[in-house]
């Protein structure tokens, strides 16, 4: 089910409306979708959909954004200016940029940029093919991850990441707790099953009910990916 958010009365400095706009003019043009992930995409579909504004200023926003590949992403990224960071690093009226190409579902998720770095990628081709849409001022329209692919994405990036930062732990739990408020705690309570499996607790329903949605996104081989990291007693 894809859902739709009203952005469209918010105040433009909680994203950066501006890049966003200059990004559908790109795909626009080169007819390649793209959709939202990363923290723009939480802010987009999580918090202020549920009230909670973001607490940092659009300049600090790093923008992430994943695209049809192969030829698709060449022509996406084609015009704009790059920056250190890498192959996918770019900007945008001065803010950062990360543009991740997809992988199709049958693959093993892993990608080798033209610099010889490579890097795992999936979860991008499953958000990218149920996202939501969110109407944001002036008619800019963008498709988003939605918050049950965020929170595999969130997995997937504490996995490699927990070591050194305990950001994404605090991320996906952030996620979790949005599944039994506003909208999504609606969606729980109409959810007989997921109340049924958890005697009928809500924000244990939510985040089952995200659990079992995300699930739905990926094959099976793919779904390896997420539920070895569950089953994994050291992580």
């Amino acid at each position: 089910m894809t859902r739709t958010f009203d952005l469209s009365s918010t105040t433009e400095g909680y994203f950066p409306l501006d890049v966003l706009r200059e990004l559908r003019i790109i795909g626009e043009q080169t007819r390649v979708r793209w959709v939202v992930i990363g923290a723009v995409a939480r802010d987009l579909v999580v918090h202020l959909p549920l009230n909670h504004p973001p607490q940092r200023a659009t300049h600090d926003v790093d923008i992430a954004v994943a695209v049809e590949e192969p030829d698709g992403y060449a022509r996406f990224t084609q015009g704009l200016a790059r920056r250190r960071g890498g192959e996918h690093a770019f900007q945008i009226s001065r803010i950062p940029v990360d543009v991740l190409p997809t992988a199709p579902a049958d693959s093993d998720g892993t990608i080798e940029f033209a610099d010889g770095n490579r890097l795992n990628i999936i979860g991008l081709a499953e958000a990218a093919a149920r996202p939501d849409r969110v109407v944001l001022p002036h008619g800019v329209a963008v498709e988003v991850a939605s918050i049950e692919a965020q929170c595999a994405l969130k997995l997937l990036a504490w996995r490699d990441r927990n070591a050194d930062d305990t950001k994404d732990a605090v991320d996906f739990i952030s996620l979790l707790s949005a599944a039994s408020e506003g909208l999504y705690g609606d969606e729980a309570w109409s959810d007989g099953a997921s109340l049924e499996a958890n005697d009928h607790d809500i924000f244990l329903a939510g985040a089952y009910r995200l659990g079992s949605r995300g699930r739905e996104l990926f094959t099976q081989h793919r779904a390896c990916a997420i539920t070895s990291i569950l089953q994994d007693p050291i992580t």
